[in-house]
């Protein structure tokens, strides 16, 4: 998007990496982390004016830190990415000339060596003789994210193209494509197309309410008198801090837990790794 001084005078300052010279916005006007925006943001650091070196630095920081949390790294990808094309039927022979015809299992790493592999002709015999699909394709190694999304797009011959233009995404348009199609039932061109809207927390649900409270500058009225524990709080006389006041007495885990029963957030599972889907009723 371009980025007006009308749209960045309309942002808080909770928006930018730099708050307090509103330099280097990372979040969408709904105030939701955008990967494209916080990339954007460390790709501009250098050309900052007027904000002293140290403020410049600690923002990237604070922008890698956010990458690394959403999953926003760029992808070289897989050099051990290995499919396995393997027949339905071993051979078959031809109702009109009785050629027989053997079909070979073989591997591959792409799209273009699945194409130097595979015989035309007898691919094209054995669909119009037996009206089905010559190979089903099997993942056998590569890394976790595109087996995952092989996975969730049932590849087969009939979708191995756009499963292989898939994994020119970064690594969180691939969990966003994979947590669309999973969670939501989503098809793969719309999950490809709309992966960059959504919005992963690397953690768990509590940690991101922890967050997302302290980016707000504090809970709400609404918020402290639901979640805030104002008898233990009277109780213990305690003296510190506000942000000691909040760790002990503001139940994030009850707030978090009211969050993704009402729909706003949902826990997903990444190789292994748990996120929090930050935004699903989006979609």
């Amino acid at each position: 998007m371009k980025w007006t001084t009308r749209y960045k005078d309309s942002l808080p300052d909770s928006h930018f990496l730099i708050p307090k010279y509103r330099a280097l916005p990372y979040k969408n006007k709904q105030g939701t982390v955008s990967v494209s925006h916080v990339r954007n943001a460390l790709a501009r650091a250098d050309q900052v004016k007027g904000v002293p070196m140290k403020d410049i630095n600690a923002a990237i920081k604070k922008g890698e830190k956010i990458l690394e949390q959403h999953g926003g790294y760029q992808r070289n990808g897989s050099d051990k990415l290995k499919l396995h094309a393997q027949p339905h039927a071993l051979d078959f022979e031809s109702s009109d000339d009785d050629d027989y015809f053997v079909v070979k299992s073989f591997y591959f790493k792409d799209l273009d060596d699945y194409e130097k592999k595979y015989d035309k002709d007898t691919v094209e015999e054995y669909d119009r003789l037996l009206g089905q699909e010559v190979y089903e394709i099997k993942f056998i190694s590569g890394d976790p994210l595109e087996q995952q999304l092989f996975k969730a797009m049932d590849v087969s011959q009939e979708n191995l193209k756009e499963y292989f233009d898939a994994l020119d995404m970064d690594e969180g348009g691939l969990n966003g494509m994979t947590v669309l199609m999973e969670e939501l039932g989503m098809d793969a061109e719309e999950a490809r197309e709309r992966a960059v809207e959504v919005q992963l927390y690397k953690g768990k649900p509590d940690d991101y309410a922890e967050e997302l409270i302290d980016d707000s500058g504090g809970p709400s009225a609404k918020q402290a008198q639901m979640y805030f524990d104002y008898d233990s709080l009277r109780r213990d006389d305690f003296q510190g801090t506000d942000e000691q006041l909040l760790a002990r007495y503001f139940d994030y885990e009850a707030f978090a837990r009211d969050m993704e029963t009402n729909g706003k957030i949902s826990v997903v599972n990444i190789d292994g790794t748990d996120y929090v889907f930050t935004n699903p009723m989006d979609f």
